[in-house]
């Protein structure tokens, strides 16, 4: 199983979250920071086993973020 991080831009900095969890989130002031503060916060949460096995994607959707309410 493959666990998926999605990266979006969001005003002056940047989101990251696992794909169909939107509430397991991390921000930053870029890329890194943002894909760090969600591993950092959320690793042993059990969505992320095994967690050697991630695909990062980046996406600019400003409609799907509208729809998230983010």
């Amino acid at each position: 199983m493959t666990t998926k991080i999605i990266i979006r831009e969001r005003g002056g900095d940047y989101e990251a979250f696992i794909e169909g969890h939107p509430e397991i989130l991390g921000c930053g002031k870029g890329v890194n920071a943002a894909i760090g503060d969600l591993v950092t916060n959320n690793f042993f949460d059990s969505v992320f086993i095994p967690p050697c096995d991630v695909k990062i994607e980046y996406e600019k959707d400003y409609e799907g973020l509208k729809k998230e309410g983010s």
